[in-house]
């Protein structure tokens, strides 16, 4: 853009009038939004003089929609954001009036111009409206329809599906056979061009291959299940365990594949014996930035490298969020040439509100400020009526007992989402504003979703008493198939209607909410980043709906918070684990120097300490280069060089091993793999299911504990400053992992931790099982076990089959092949144990189907979306 250009743009972005009418427009959909009246008191009259929504004019309107369609054209991305702004909000103001066709033809032309026309087809409300492009560009002037046509076969790419420019810009460097990394909001479509790419693969190689890496397990069958409906000839696989015989020997002629995985599974590819198991043309890193946290972070930068490294003809492709140069990020991690493309441009209009109590002497006329953040960049503070029996003191001495009222008041017909710090709030917020409503009218669908948890949690579950009044809870301790099930009848039905949620909406779930509600920008005890809280916002909106999300943040006066958060614009630079560790290099080398580093209080040091292990295990060349670059002087990296070579001298342990386990210290699993080979028997669980005993479990698990010391155990004199643990003592852990391995339901489960504390409530014997199944179990135990089993299986001495696949059995929840058959195929465990199907039965997925009218509805729904029906 020359520099005329550009002053020419910021002159238009600067006119008066387009301002005022970007504020006023602003705060009458606010107020229309909440169901208020702007109350004329004394100290607005200026403000209504000055600019005011009810002193615009329709003259004014028609006069800043033309700013807005010059300004669509400018390339920088605060002017499309208001011109953008500007088409939803007149076109919302005029939708179902005789001017609508007009502003509905604005909205289009701006949409063209900001390179965003996908969003139009949301506008689109009825069947008959679908040829409205056709009829639009007949009304229009030669050189315009010219225009828009030209602009319209440029994002057009087959069968008449539009790309946005963010979108094209992607696509273009994706078919190039570019690595690339993107940086865009939620709603930008960064899913849907990976799935037009994986089409256009699909359709021209002979074969196509992919690897997709999301943050957590739970992500894991959601992105399946929409892959696999989309891509009806790909075979879609989670990739639990490639040890299945029907997957060892893969069948050359076989369908297109994509794995579906997190990074702790992952890690099984860099195995050599599975590694040929899967060819991928491309690797796609979904929420890059999770490479920050400090052990996931640390095995995201080892897979990362890995993959790389095995597969040097894959594609890789990483996304995340409001990121700054994150090819820069990509590249460090991968070592060559990255394509970036970035936006903070979405396509929905975000309304943020800060809605204050303020402290006030009389009781007659209360009222509440309502600070708008208009898209011009101004703030606009209005007065409204205060909701009744709400005040001040109320909301400021109890946020919880506020909060019924509050939804009562401006979340009446909306998807709501209220954000809670912790899970203890969300649980509690949503129970009160349960308990202020009465039973709402409910779906089979939820109704099924009832009877489940009632059958397979507790029939005093909190979680069911809110569902009967169409409000839920959302966290991570939530059973993963009860919060997909609360996601789709969310989004698809009006019996549910507001989601109380912790930060787990951070980590990629997608919900149709057109309000969100925070009285605070906490997590935890910490408050969110200005990225995190951008991430968290940035999720709300209904672009199908109303074209707009509405953000709120209510707090009250002296303890303001909101409108600070609320006008950042914080893009995050990515700082791995790593980095921040190799700042510190004194206490890096310090850690390094020590045979036993589990106590080292700062976990990036501790596990970057780890990663440097075995990276000099694997390559002790690759060790200097790689601390160089993370700025550390010649001085530095000697000492490290130095420490490294001292501590590592006597390892044994294979370094293939070493990969598949990379946030694990090599010392520690040497100290393992000596006495195994000493006394293999020792280690070993059972032969089978039936020589299995509670006994010999509690044995082993804790003589890996004495080793690795993951939580306290007083008997083996185990005390640990670092436990992984939820619990703090292993004999919770050990009994959990038992009956967990028994195929116990979490009912069950439930009733026996509630047998043995007798004083403790439904609501925390549900959590303590469910916190100690997913961390101390599924996560703790299993990474673990999996070391063991892996040593077992590279020793001379002859191991039953069935103990090298314990770990496996671990992490499923089961010791029958049945279940564990279903599970691999992306079967909740919940429903695969409640099916109770028969141990002689060898084909389980003919005897289901045989037998598929006598299952519930419930259950069948599932086994549909897993594809077994």
């Amino acid at each position: 853009m020359t520099n005329s250009e550009n002053s020419t743009y910021e002159n238009a972005a600067d006119i008066e009038v387009f301002n005022e009418c970007l504020d006023a427009l602003s705060v009458n959909l606010i107020k229309e939004d909440l169901g208020v009246d702007q109350q004329k008191q004394a100290g607005l009259d200026e403000f209504f003089v000055e600019g005011s929504s009810q002193e615009i004019s329709d003259e004014d309107i028609k006069e800043s929609a033309w700013i807005a369609s010059v300004l669509a054209s400018s390339d920088n991305d605060v002017h499309k954001r208001k011109a953008l702004s500007f088409g939803i909000l007149a076109y919302l103001r005029y939708r179902d009036g005789n001017q609508e066709p007009l502003y509905e033809r604005y909205l289009y032309i701006i949409l063209s111009r900001v390179g965003n026309l996908p969003a139009f087809n949301n506008v689109r409300r009825a069947e008959g409206q679908l040829s409205f492009r056709h009829q639009m560009m007949e009304s229009l002037d030669s050189i315009l329809e010219l225009e828009l046509g030209t602009n319209y076969n440029k994002y057009e790419i087959n069968e008449g599906k539009i790309f946005s420019d963010f979108q094209k810009q992607i696509y273009d460097l994706l078919v190039d056979g570019k690595d690339v990394a993107i940086s865009g909001p939620t709603s930008s479509g960064k899913s849907f061009v990976l799935q037009e790419y994986i089409d256009y693969r699909s359709r021209s190689d002979e074969s196509f291959e992919a690897i997709y890496v999301v943050p957590t397990r739970a992500l894991i069958s959601e992105v399946s299940r929409k892959l696999s409906k989309r891509h009806e000839d790909v075979e879609v696989r989670t990739g639990a365990y490639f040890d299945d015989p029907e997957i060892n020997n893969p069948d050359e002629n076989g369908p297109d594949s994509f794995l579906v995985v997190t990074p702790e599974r992952c890690s099984r590819l860099i195995d050599p014996e599975t590694r040929y198991q899967i060819d991928p043309s491309l690797v796609f890193l979904d929420e890059v930035q999770n490479v920050e946290e400090d052990q996931r972070g640390v095995l995201f930068e080892s897979i990362i490298e890995s993959l790389t490294e095995f597969y040097p003809e894959a594609q890789i492709v990483a996304a995340g969020p409001y990121l700054d140069n994150p090819a820069g990020t990509l590249q460090s991690l991968t070592g060559r040439e990255v394509g970036e493309v970035t936006t903070a441009f979405t396509p929905i209009l975000q309304l943020k509100t800060t809605i204050r109590f303020i402290s006030q002497r009389t009781s007659t006329e209360r009222k509440l400020e309502l600070v708008v953040h208009s898209p011009s960049g101004n703030q606009e503070t209005i007065e409204v009526a205060e909701p009744e029996n709400l005040n001040y003191s109320e909301f400021k001495g109890n946020k919880t007992e506020s909060l019924p009222k509050i939804i009562e008041t401006y979340g009446k017909d909306s998807k709501n989402l209220i954000y809670a710090a912790r899970k203890d709030f969300a649980e509690k917020r949503a129970v009160r504003i349960a308990e202020s409503r009465e039973e709402q009218t409910t779906t089979a669908e939820m109704d099924d979703l009832i009877d489940f948890l009632t059958e397979s949690i507790h029939e005093k579950y909190s979680l069911v008493r809110c569902l009967n009044k169409g409000i839920a809870y959302h966290h991570g301790m939530v059973p993963k198939i009860a919060r997909e099930e609360i996601e789709q009848i969310y989004d698809n039905s009006a019996s549910l209607d507001t989601i109380v949620t912790t930060p787990t909406l951070m980590q990629g779930v997608n919900l149709s909410a057109e309000k969100i509600f925070l009285v605070s920008a906490n997590r935890g005890q910490d408050e969110l980043t200005d990225f995190e809280f951008n991430n968290l916002i940035g999720r709300v909106g209904r672009l199908d709906t109303k074209l707009y999300g509405a953000i709120y943040c209510i707090e009250a006066e002296g303890k303001e918070w909101a409108d600070e958060k609320l006008k950042n614009n914080e893009k995050k630079e990515i700082e791995s684990a790593t980095s921040k560790a190799t700042k510190d290099s004194k206490k890096l080398v310090k850690t390094l120097r020590k045979t036993d580093i589990s106590q080292e209080e700062n976990s990036a040091i501790r596990y970057t300490s780890i990663l440097l292990r075995g990276r000099h295990l694997r390559n002790p060349d690759s060790v200097s280069s790689y601390l160089r670059e993370k700025g550390l002087s010649d001085e530095d990296v000697a000492a490290a060089e130095d420490a490294l070579e001292s501590t590592l001298q006597n390892i044994e342990i294979p370094e293939s091993i070493l990969r598949r386990n990379p946030t694990v210290d090599p010392i520690k699993q040497n100290i393992l793999y000596r006495n195994i080979k000493q006394n293999p028997d020792i280690w070993i669980v059972g032969a089978n299911r039936h020589e299995y005993s509670y006994d010999k479990f509690e044995d082993v698990t804790k003589q890996l504990n004495s080793i690795f010391k993951f939580v306290n155990d007083e008997n083996f004199g185990v005390e640990t400053n670092n436990k992984e643990t939820e619990n703090w003592a292993i004999g919770p852990v050990i009994y959990g992992g038992n009956e967990w391995l028994n195929g116990h339901s979490y009912n069950a489960i439930i009733n026996s931790r509630q047998n043995f504390y007798e004083d403790e409530d439904v609501d925390t014997a549900i959590k303590k099982s469910l916190e100690t199944v997913k961390t101390d179990i599924r996560f703790v135990l299993v990474k673990y076990y999996s070391i063991l089993t892996t040593l077992l299986e590279h020793i001379d001495t002859e191991v039953p089959d069935w103990m090298l696949r314990f770990d496996q059995m671990l992490e499923m929840g089961s010791m029958r092949y049945n279940r564990i058959k279903l599970m691999s195929m992306g079967v909740d465990r919940s429903v695969a144990v409640n099916l109770y199907i028969p141990d002689e039965v060898e084909d389980v997925v003919n005897y289901l189907q045989e037998n598929r009218s006598s299952i519930a509805p419930f259950y069948q729904r599932h086994l549909e979306n897993q594809g077994i029906f």
